[in-house]
């Protein structure tokens, strides 16, 4: 939540910047008015959309509810935070395993020199 409000409190500063640089280059006889008003609409605009992409993530996150807690909403899937993996097999550890589970492997997981040379081909 404090993020949310010192990113907003940001965006209102700059809001304010904005405005005060086209308020200065209407009101001044200035060499390079032209570019001031090109920089103090972009100003304008960045902000303007900067607002809304807070204030939308805000809302979401509200709705989420991770401004309930200091750190968010617990895990949906209890410890770990592996629950998509459960029951499910991963061919990648199962590759590196040799299709054998922690328990079945031992201790013995370094392969030995040869097979490692054998992985690695001069």
């Amino acid at each position: 939540m404090f993020q949310l409000h010192t990113a907003y409190a940001t965006e209102l500063i700059a809001l304010a910047a904005g405005i005060a640089l086209l308020v200065w280059v209407s009101q001044k006889e200035v060499k390079c008015a032209a570019a001031a008003k090109i920089a103090g609409y972009f100003i304008l605009v960045a902000v303007l959309l900067s607002m809304l992409c807070t204030l939308y993530y805000g809302i979401r996150y509200w709705e989420d509810g991770y401004f309930r807690t200091p750190y968010g909403p617990p895990p949906a899937t209890g410890m770990g935070g592996m629950g998509m993996m459960e029951g499910k097999k991963c061919p990648m550890m199962e590759g590196m395993m040799g299709g054998k589970t922690t328990e079945e492997k031992g201790a013995e997981t370094q392969p030995s020199k040869n097979d490692h040379e054998a992985h690695h081909p001069q």
